[in-house]
């Protein structure tokens, strides 16, 4: 009867190996971005802004980027710590401070206009 059981439960576990093997090749295939860098449009559709926007950040510097002759190349960590720091900056606004957020408004229109 021991011996029954044993086996069962070596069956049972060399049936959990094969599922997790079979589950370990699907969520390879079905992974998006296996690479270590995105292109501009993977990037943009990583953070969710439009391809163009994403151009733009670049031609103005406002967003970490790699340039391999005219190529643009984003590690996901950067857009990852990119994203956190623009977070912090909305956060780090006192809004019972209207110096604070004039200033961020101003900085906004600053911005806005360097691309007009």
């Amino acid at each position: 009867m021991d011996k029954d059981i044993k086996e069962q439960d070596i069956e049972k576990k060399n049936k959990n190996e094969e599922k997790d093997i079979k589950d370990n090749k699907k969520d390879k295939k079905t992974s998006k971005y296996k690479r270590a860098t995105l292109t501009a449009k993977q990037a943009a559709d990583y953070i969710g802004i439009s391809y163009w926007l994403i151009l733009e950040l670049v031609k103005r510097k406002r967003i970490p980027c790699i340039d391999l002759g005219g190529r643009k190349l984003f590690r996901k960590k950067s857009l990852d710590d990119w994203m956190t720091k623009e977070e912090n900056k909305i956060m780090a606004i006192d809004t019972n401070d209207p110096s604070s957020v004039e200033k961020y408004l101003n900085a906004q229109e600053n911005n806005r206009r360097e691309v007009s």
